[in-house]
C-alpha cells in the first residue's frame, strides 16, 4: 500500500513540474503569450499539487504529538539552492537570449515578488515555518476544531500582511503567494491525518464529478474575472476564496485519476515507460525546477504563427510540451553532473 502511495504522487509531481516547464516555455520562450487560456489554466493547476504533496508529507505524528519538520535540512534543502541558483540566474539572464519581464540587479531580485522564478523554494520554507509555530501550538490542543480556528486566525492574520503590509515587505516575503497556498498545504496535512476521510473522497465519483464541475466553473472565474463586475473589494474576497476551492477540486481530481492508473501500472510487471518517465520526473522535480530556467531559449519567432492560430490551445500544448521534455532531459543531465560533487549537489539542487 505504502509503495502505491509513494508510486502515485511522484506521478503526479512528475507531470506538475512538466505543466511548470511548459508554462515558463510559454511565458518567456515565446514571451508574452500569457493572454492564452492554456497558459493561465496550467497557471491554476500544478502549483497547489505540489504544496499539497508539501503539506501532506510534513504531517508525521509519533508519541502521541505532532512531529515538528527538521527545519534545518528544510534550509539546507530550499533556502541554500534559492540563493545560489537564483544568484547565478541573475547574471546569467542577460546572456540567455530571452526576452526577461525581470529588473536583472540583486535590488530587482530581493524585491520582486516573483523572485526571478524562484520564489516557490522561499514561500514552501515560510509556509513550513508558519508549519512549525501551529505544530508546536496544537500540541498542546486535542479539539480538531480548535486547531482549525487557530489555523484559520493564523492565515486571516498572513491575509491581512498581504494587503496592508509595506509593498516591499510584501514582495521580499512573498505574502501574497503566503496567502495564496497556505489553505492548500494544510489541507495537504489535514489530509494526511486523515487517510482513510482523503481516500474515501478520492474514490467516491460524485465527489469527483462536483470536482470537475465547480473546477471548471472556477477556473473560468479565475482565468477572466475581469468578466464579472464585482467591484475591487468583492473581487477580490471573491479571488482568495474562489483560488481554495479551486486548488481543493484540482487535488481531487488529480488524484482520483492517477491513483487508479498507478495502482494498475504498478500491479504489472513492467509499467509503461510513460508513468516510469513521470515518476522519475517527480522525483528529481526540485533539481528540474532549479536548474531549467537556464535552458530556457527564445523561440519568440513562434509568437505571431501562434496569434494567427488565435493562440491555440492544441498548438501551444504541442510545441511548449515538445520543448518542455526537451528541456527537462537537459536540466536532469546537468542535474547528474553537479551531483557528482556533494558540495555543488548542496548548493545548486538542494540535496543532502
Amino acid at each position: 500500500m505504502t509503495k502505491q502511495r509513494l508510486h502515485h504522487f511522484d506521478v503526479i509531481k512528475g507531470i506538475a513540474i512538466l505543466l511548470v516547464v511548459m508554462g515558463h516555455v510559454m511565458i518567456l520562450g515565446i514571451h508574452d503569450i500569457d493572454k492564452a487560456f492554456i497558459f493561465k489554466l496550467l497557471d491554476k493547476i500544478h502549483m497547489p499539487l505540489f504544496f499539497f504533496i508539501s503539506g501532506y508529507f510534513s504531517y508525521k505524528f509519533a508519541e502521541g504529538k505532532m512531529v515538528v519538520p527538521n527545519i534545518i535540512a528544510r534550509f539546507k534543502q530550499l533556502i541554500i539552492p534559492f540563493f545560489c541558483v537564483s544568484t547565478l540566474w541573475l547574471y546569467y539572464i542577460p546572456h540567455s537570449g530571452i526576452e526577461s519581464p525581470f529588473n536583472a540587479t540583486w535590488i530587482g531580485l530581493y524585491t520582486h515578488l516573483y523572485k526571478f522564478g524562484y520564489w516557490f523554494t522561499l514561500c514552501l520554507f515560510e509556509i513550513l515555518l508558519i508549519y512549525c509555530g501551529v505544530t508546536f501550538i496544537n500540541n498542546f490542543i486535542r479539539k480538531t476544531w480548535v486547531q482549525i480556528i487557530v489555523l484559520i486566525s493564523i492565515y486571516i492574520l498572513f491575509a491581512m500582511m498581504s494587503i496592508y503590509g509595506n509593498y516591499y515587505f510584501i514582495n521580499i516575503f512573498g505574502l501574497e503567494f503566503i496567502r495564496e497556498f497556505l489553505p492548500i498545504f494544510f489541507i495537504g496535512v489535514f489530509a494526511s491525518k486523515y487517510k482513510d476521510k482523503f481516500n474515501f473522497i478520492i474514490q467516491n465519483q460524485y465527489a469527483t464529478t462536483t470536482s470537475i464541475i465547480i473546477g471548471s466553473l472556477l477556473i473560468y472565474f479565475n482565468c477572466y474575472f475581469w468578466e464579472f463586475n464585482l467591484g475591487p473589494r468583492l473581487e477580490w474576497l471573491t479571488l482568495v476564496i474562489s483560488k481554495i476551492f479551486l486548488h481543493i477540486s484540482v487535488v481531487i481530481i488529480f488524484f482520483a485519476t492517477i491513483k487508479p492508473w498507478c495502482e494498475s501500472e504498478f500491479a504489472k510487471e513492467s509499467p509503461s515507460k510513460i508513468i516510469k518517465i513521470l515518476q522519475f520526473f517527480g522525483k528529481e522535480s526540485l533539481s528540474i525546477y532549479l536548474l531549467h530556467y537556464f535552458f530556457i531559449f527564445p523561440i519568440s519567432s513562434l509568437r505571431q504563427p501562434m496569434i494567427d492560430m488565435g493562440l491555440g490551445f492544441v498548438p501551444l500544448m504541442i510545441v511548449s510540451l515538445t520543448i518542455s521534455l526537451v528541456i527537462i532531459v537537459v536540466a536532469l543531465g546537468a542535474s547528474s553532473i553537479i551531483s557528482k560533487s556533494k558540495l555543488l549537489s548542496m548548493l545548486l539542487l538542494g540535496k543532502i
